[in-house]
Order: C-alpha cells, then structure tokens, then sequence
C-alpha cells in the first residue's frame, strides 16, 4: 500500500446563488488529505476535510467539509501525473449576519482534475481544481452550497517510492 499525506490552501469561488445571498464571491480554504491505493488497483482511495472562511459586508461564512472518494492518476510521466477524482462530500456551514446566526449540515457530491508532481521520491506537489455540490437551506432560503475550489498542495509518500 502506498500513498500521500498532504497538507492544502486555495480559494473557493461561491457558487453564485450563495454568492448574491450572502455577498460573497470567494473564500480562503485550507485542509489536509490522505490518498492510498495498492500497486494492483485501478484507482485510490481518496479522504480529506477542508476548513474554509468568508467575510463579506453582510456575512461571516464558515464552512466544514470532509471528502471521500475514488482518484485515477494517469501515469503518462514518473514525476508528472495527472488525475481525475469525484465522491461524496459532508458539509457544514455556520453563517453570521447582523443579528442573527444560522447553520446547516447536508451531504453532496464533487469532482476535480489536478496534476500530481514528485518532487522527491518522499516529497510532492499537487494543483488541483475541484467542484462540490450541496443543496442546502440558510435563514429560511434554499441555496447550492459549494463551489469551485482552486487548491495547490504539499504532501508525503508512504512508504517512499522503491
């Protein structure tokens, strides 16, 4: 069993019925997530959770979201491997206006592409875009949760390459 341990930062851009609601087109996101796959897989195992944060003149916006999912690297390049991966998503969203609070938790779906680059047999960088989808209800409003997520990555291989 091999795999990547990694450690994220992005932006977030608000999908855009959330982004009128609560006047807010991004949020800085950050996160850590573990990858693994045995050699005679066709695809990995994938599980993250990302913390994000969002200021407007309207709004505080905190979002909770843990990933898992199915990842499958093409393996075109030893030290350059693109991929593509989707799966289920929970999310959690705390927002805060003037004078009143609300919060939802829901589950969802995402998908991305990204490009995996060795750095070292131990150390790698990822750039990834990644979509998720949540339907959701804040004070009384049905909203699409989510978005597009613009992360770039540092991470480990276990155990190191052979």
């Amino acid at each position: 069993m091999t795999g990547i341990f990694s450690c994220s930062a992005g932006v977030v851009a608000t999908h855009d019925d959330f982004g009128r609601a609560f006047e807010l087109d991004d949020r800085f996101e950050i996160g850590v997530m573990c990858e693994a796959a045995k050699p005679s897989w066709p695809v990995g195992i994938v599980a993250a959770y990302n913390l994000s944060y969002g200021h407007s003149k309207t709004a505080d916006i905190f979002y909770s979201e843990t990933r898992l999912g199915l990842k499958k690297a093409l393996d075109l390049h030893p030290s350059v491997k693109p991929y593509i991966a989707g799966g289920f998503n929970s999310l959690s969203v705390y927002a805060d206006i003037p004078g009143d609070d609300d919060n939802e938790g829901t589950y969802g779906t995402w998908y991305g592409a990204g490009v995996n680059f060795r750095l070292t047999d131990t150390w790698h960088i990822n750039l990834g875009w990644r979509r998720s989808r949540v339907n959701m209800k804040l004070f009384g409003e049905r909203l699409h949760a989510g978005g597009d997520h613009f992360d770039w990555s540092i991470g480990y291989r276990f155990p190191q390459s052979q």
